[in-house]
């Protein structure tokens, strides 16, 4: 398969911002797993284009996990928000808005940083929020879609992507509560 100007480009610029720039969190990525993140960059790149954002994420995920740059961190951003994530796609956005300048970096990464403010601006007040309240039993574990709700946050709101949801609430009783329900942006 030939690669597109595009994937190219984008390589140059990862490779390019590694070698330029070291983080003293994360020790540089070797020879092979630049190579290996080039290439799940380029998996990524053709899953957006073929319109298939979840799977295009998987693969931005473990490039971002072997990169920790601003450029595979936007490519997470905006995977999450092409499949509707727009919960992680703002977190996302934040983390790689967040980071610091270090440096002699490639104009990249500081380009990824505004691309990134302007995802985090662009999702804030799309994703919908609910507030659970919980009938009987004081709850031990409450959740959503399956991730734990610290209790402290019951009452409030809590942000939650778009679509279909359901909210579990367990008591150390053993009683079980669920619910199911549909919310839509904003």
């Amino acid at each position: 398969m030939a690669t597109s100007m595009a994937s190219k480009t984008w390589r140059a610029c990862v490779c390019g911002a590694l070698l330029l720039t070291a983080s003293p969190v994360f020790a540089a990525p070797s020879e092979a797993e630049r190579e290996t993140a080039h290439k799940f960059m380029d998996e990524g790149v053709a899953r957006m284009k073929a319109n298939n954002p979840e799977r295009a994420l998987e693969a931005f995920l473990k490039a971002h996990e072997i990169m920790h740059v601003p450029t595979t961190g936007v490519a997470v951003a905006k995977a999450h928000l092409a499949a509707g994530h727009l919960v992680e796609a703002r977190e996302a956005a934040v983390d790689v808005a967040r980071t610091s300048k270090e440096g002699k970096e490639p104009k990249v990464f500081e380009k990824a940083r505004k691309e990134a403010r302007e995802i985090e601006g662009q999702v804030k007040g799309r994703i919908p929020t609910v507030k659970i309240h919980v009938r009987g039993p004081t709850p031990t574990v409450v959740m959503v879609d399956g991730v734990d709700v610290p209790i402290a946050l019951i009452t409030e709101p809590v942000p939650v992507n778009p679509g279909k949801r359901v909210i579990t609430a367990k008591a150390a009783d053993g009683t079980e509560g669920k619910t199911e329900f549909e919310i839509r942006e904003g």
